[in-house]
């Protein structure tokens, strides 16, 4: 876990919406969350722009087999300033980013928080929602 700590610059952020963590604080839960639930990706081709480096991953875990997902995809993002991670990203694509339950609460372009619920039961053509990540959010059901 420390060893892995130690790549984040101390100020470090990391976003997978709807979820940001700042700081080694919120960054060690993190990586003790994704180390509890057998977290494991499969990067795709690295794409280097400067300190950015983009690529697509394939992710597993605990956690997405008790949603009933045996994989999702997605991109991440990471940025190095003086050897260390200072900001990662991965946001699921769409095809993978129906993985919201009824405790997820989500913002209507006007920016007013809505739950789960008012989601799934909105009027057809109702929305765009977002997660609190700012993410468009695609509910489908029949999973």
């Amino acid at each position: 876990m420390e060893a892995c700590l130690a790549l984040f610059d101390p100020a470090a952020q990391v976003k997978v919406p709807p979820d940001t963590y700042r700081g080694a604080m919120q960054i060690r839960g993190w990586l003790s969350y994704l180390a509890a639930n057998h977290f494991a990706a499969e990067p795709g081709l690295r794409h280097l722009a400067g300190n950015t480096v983009t690529w697509p991953a394939e992710v597993r875990s605990d956690q997405l087999a008790r949603l009933g997902l045996s994989t999702a995809v997605g991109e991440a993002t990471l940025v190095v300033h003086g050897g260390t991670i200072s900001a990662h990203t991965f946001v699921l694509d769409r095809d993978s980013a129906n993985i919201y339950g009824p405790s997820d609460v989500f913002r209507t372009a006007d920016g007013q928080l809505v739950s789960y619920r008012d989601v799934v039961g909105a009027e057809p053509g109702a929305g765009p929602f977002f997660d609190l990540g700012g993410q468009p959010v695609t509910i489908r059901t029949g999973l």
